[in-house]
């Protein structure tokens, strides 16, 4: 069962999973559940929470927006060279941290369908099960044709009652990161427990040495792979300097300077003057295009922009000259993490953009940005060090006084949050500093009703598509809960203004949706609906609001041909978050069928 819900006190979308049925332990003297909480990445989901109820154990993780990589393989979907590679670089990084903890964390469930491309572009590793040792006895499944041979030959051993000698490591996620790639590259499924053909054979236009690295991960033989995930991500860093397009690239190069030396006459060196200045002026074009994206909330280009920048060979030289200007990037794409609520990548982030940061304004974003989001993120003992440091740098009052608020919300802290927020409001001039601090205050509130007026006041500063967000859905809960006609109107409101907003999400359409018919504006929810049907054919949340609306307007054959529609593209639906059958939403799509059926 999976759940989508927002947090109330995080102000944010989670997740919440059941990942064990009939659990009578203790959950909480369970040392990995620790582990899992404490484990921080930009390319991992934050787990914040576990959950014991009635025997059942429930996990609350971040919601990552977007689709995992079975989506993508199902629709047809490919993917350039550049994407694949940065993909499994992230992905072996992942997993050179996870192996690296205190027991190892095994993975042991790598697939397509549990790798998200999140809005970002980047690899985001979901699902861990809860068992993270190495002991082969705790094995209980696996995915095929994903799964190693050694996880299948202990798995099937275990559930005949054997005993089994040996364990577990990490080269079994290695082999079903390769196998998962294997399936993407070639376009087939790799052969279960025996050796597939190697990629490298088979004369797909990729690099050849991307594809024998691939390869060597997924040798039926684990010692003929790499033996661990750090030899691996060493491989992938390497890949530039052994790959035949860098190898072409450094030959052109030498070919240039030779010709450099060999004419030294005024004509070349104008032409190479002049192509240097053509360079510079690319270079400042794609920065500030980078920059003017994100300042009017163009995410999508504004992230495309700066990886450009960023990840590109043409402008490396550029990026070491200008040191402020790779830092600005960087926070661009720590702020654009941040404002999806994706924490733990945030602070990542911040802090790769802290190290190229010189000038002290600089630092000084960077080090809020990097509080602010290890706060967030729940990586308390961060964010106080960071804070630390922004004191001996000198972070103005105010500045500290935010970070303060952040710290003391994500503790649950109340009254502490509240006093400094109030210091901060009444010395401050910072719009954007205000709202922040507003919305501190509005995440550790009692309740909707408490944290609703401190998010209408981050308003008067500031009508981000954050604080959007969260006051539309805050006031859409107090609506539904307390029936209160204000709320109602005011979540319409809010909602109004949240998709007016250039390149709203469909989550927001649908948060819109949701406050026009709690307002019983169904014929007004029914039109934003039919449009959104044809931004997003086959989705069944969409079509499952179709078939709400048309009931309310008393349109019983459109309202049973929506169901209908509805249920038959959840069945087909493969993506993590597709709502659980136990879910209110399926149940009271069935509930409505049976009623129209019967009608």
């Amino acid at each position: 069962m999976v759940y989508l819900a927002y947090h109330l006190r995080l102000q944010k979308y989670v997740v919440i999973k059941r990942i064990i049925k009939n659990f009578t332990g203790n959950l909480t003297a369970r040392k990995e559940v620790d582990v899992l909480k404490n484990l921080h990445h930009q390319n991992l989901p934050q787990v914040y929470d576990f959950v014991q109820e009635q025997g059942s154990v429930y996990t609350v993780i971040d919601y990552v927006d977007g689709y995992d990589l079975q989506t993508y393989i199902n629709q047809g979907y490919s993917f350039t060279e550049e994407q694949l590679i940065l993909w499994y670089r992230q992905l072996a990084d992942v997993l050179d941290y996870l192996h690296r903890q205190n027991p190892p964390v095994l993975h042991s469930d790598i697939k397509p369908g549990n790798i998200i491309i999140n809005s970002a572009g980047n690899a985001v590793l979901i699902d861990f099960n809860i068992s993270l040792d190495n002991d082969p006895q705790s094995v209980k499944g696996y995915s095929l044709p994903y799964a190693s041979p050694e996880q299948i030959y202990f798995a099937r051993s275990i559930s005949m009652g054997y005993e089994v000698e040996g364990a577990l490591d990490g080269r079994t996620d290695l082999y079903s990161l390769g196998a998962t790639f294997y399936r993407i590259l070639s376009g087939t499924d790799p052969l279960v427990c025996v050796q597939s053909p190697p990629l490298a054979s088979m004369g797909l236009p990729y690099d050849e040495y991307f594809l024998r690295i691939v390869d060597r991960c997924m040798c039926v033989d684990r010692e003929q792979r790499y033996p661990s995930a750090a030899k691996l991500l060493s491989n992938m860093n390497r890949f530039r300097r052994q790959s035949r397009q860098y190898r072409r690239r450094m030959t052109i190069q030498l070919l240039a300077a030779l010709l450099t030396i060999v004419m030294l006459g005024g004509g070349v060196y104008c032409l190479l003057r002049g192509g240097m200045e053509a360079k510079a002026e690319r270079y400042t074009a794609a920065v500030t295009d980078a920059m003017h994206s994100y300042e009017r909330g163009d995410v999508s280009n504004a992230a495309q922009a700066c990886y450009a920048v960023l990840d590109g060979s043409e402008y490396q030289d550029l990026l070491r000259e200008n040191p402020d200007d790779q830092s600005r990037l960087l926070e661009i794409l720590g702020n654009l993490a941040y404002d999806s609520g994706s924490y733990a990548q945030a602070a990542s982030r911040y802090d790769e953009a802290l190290f190229y940061a010189l000038s002290t304004e600089q630092r000084k974003a960077c080090l809020q940005g990097c509080i602010q989001a290890y706060a967030e993120s729940g990586d308390i003992p961060s964010a106080r060090r960071r804070l630390e440091q922004a004191r001996g740098e000198g972070l103005d009052s105010s500045g500290i006084l935010l970070a303060e608020a952040v710290i003391c919300a994500r503790e649950g802290n109340a009254a502490a949050c509240e006093a400094a927020v109030n210091e901060l409001l009444a010395r401050e001039s910072d719009k954007e500093i205000c709202a922040r601090a507003c919305v501190a205050a509005a995440s550790c509130a009692a309740d909707d009703q408490a944290a609703l007026p401190w998010l209408e006041r981050a308003m008067t500063y500031s009508q981000s598509r954050n604080i959007l967000r969260g006051v539309t859905v805050t006031s859409g809960n107090l609506a539904q809960r307390t029936g209160s006609r204000d709320a109602r109107r005011a979540a319409v409101t809010y909602g109004k203004l949240l998709t007016d907003q250039p390149y709203a999400s469909r989550t927001d359409w649908l948060n819109y949706v949701a406050a026009l018919r709690l307002d019983e504006r169904s014929q007004e929810a029914s039109n934003v609906l039919e449009k959104l049907k044809n931004e997003y054919p086959g989705d069944y949340e969409v079509l499952a609001q179709l078939a709400f609306v048309n009931d309310a307007l008393g349109d019983a054959d459109r309202a049973a041909n929506y169901c209908t529609m509805a249920l038959n593209a959840w069945e087909r639906d493969l993506s993590p978050d597709k709502a659980a059958a136990e879910s209110s939403l399926i149940q009271n799509l069935q509930a409505l069928q049976r009623k129209l059926g019967g009608a």
